[in-house]
């Protein structure tokens, strides 16, 4: 196994761009499976793209931190800062990437010409399937994050949405294991920040423990969760394919014999299809004094897997339906 090495620069004050680029070069020409390793210290990158195709696999085997420049405008406007394109059979192994967005937030809530948002795609995220607290994506206070065609398999969320998020395209995502794709625990905060225009399509879970998860804690709170739409979503063994909770109450600490001040509204499943782990592949638990408005249901097909025919279970939900529903409509 060849190795590239760049030890010789140990600190964040010097530029690390060149070095990398050359270890790439090398490894990329090697014609046996080659090793870029980054030692423990914190290396600075200003943006950089690592292109293929190359002749064998390639490791980055990174113990230290790389670093993007504290001036984001020093980035120019390429759209991301590190990217691997046109590669086969890579690995990007350990460490840690600082990509210093204290400046770009700033920008953003000045209301200042920033450069573009977030996007996440073609990544493997693994966890085992019994770790704690292994969100695979949290994302929380973000406008206009993008996240497609990835395999995320954890010990929690696969993909978290926290308070503040707005815009959020998610397409052709592979989880499980897993606790799927959640929006919240919202509301454990009295004022707190809104959920609006979430997207996820043309994706599959595999033996999680949820799909399509809404949850929020039992308590008072300002905030809301609004136009969600979910389409062409298959399950696979998938415990609760369906679910809004929201009378989340971990310990029954803070919250026993409240209600959940989350408003839900406009909530769109359609074409979603596959088989539940459990018997109630469809659960809509929403809060007796604010009411699920808007559930729109289109083209549901999800059945039990040891009885084949599943169950669904409505409470304080309103909504309409077309198509065929399996299991029964509740709404």
């Amino acid at each position: 196994m060849h190795k590239n090495l760049f030890s010789h620069i140990n600190d964040a004050k010097t530029d690390a761009t060149q070095p990398f680029l050359r270890a790439w070069a090398s490894a990329c020409n090697s014609k046996v499976t080659s090793t870029i390793y980054v030692p423990k210290g914190r290396f600075s990158i200003r943006f950089a793209e690592f292109r293929g195709p190359c002749k064998s696999a390639i490791n980055v085997q990174i113990d230290g931190t790389l670093i993007a420049p504290n001036d984001y405008r020093a980035l120019g406007n390429p759209g991301y800062w590190i990217l691997f394109i046109q590669v086969n059979r890579i690995s990007v192994i350990g460490g840690a990437l600082d990509a210093k967005g204290d400046g770009v937030w700033k920008c953003k809530k000045a209301g200042l010409n920033c450069p573009v948002q977030a996007r996440v795609s073609n990544v493997k995220i693994i966890a085992p399937d019994d770790s704690p607290n292994t969100d695979g994506i949290h994302v929380q206070s973000s406008t206009a994050v993008t996240i497609k065609n990835s395999v995320i398999q954890t010990g929690d969320d696969c993909i978290s949405i926290g308070p503040g998020t707005r815009n959020l395209w998610m397409e052709k995502i592979q989880c499980g294991p897993g606790h799927g794709v959640s929006i919240g625990s919202l509301g454990k905060d009295f004022k707190e920040d809104g959920v609006e225009n979430v997207t996820l399509i043309n994706s599959v879970f595999s033996g999680s423990d949820n799909g399509l998860r809404i949850k929020t804690w039992g308590r008072a709170s300002k905030g809301f969760v609004r136009n969600i739409r979910y389409q062409n979503i298959v399950m696979r063994n998938v415990e609760n394919p369906i679910i809004i909770d929201q009378n989340y109450c971990p310990g029954n600490q803070g919250c026993p014999r409240q209600s959940s001040g989350i408003k839900i509204s406009e909530v769109s499943y359609q074409n979603i299809q596959g088989t539940s782990a459990t018997p109630y592949a469809m659960v809509f638990d929403c809060s007796p004094t604010n009411p699920c408005r808007g559930i729109k249901l289109r083209d549901i097909k999800l059945t039990y897997l040891k009885t084949n025919k599943a169950q669904s279970r409505c409470k304080n939900v309103g909504g309409t339906s077309s198509g065929v529903i399996l299991p029964h409509n509740c709404l």
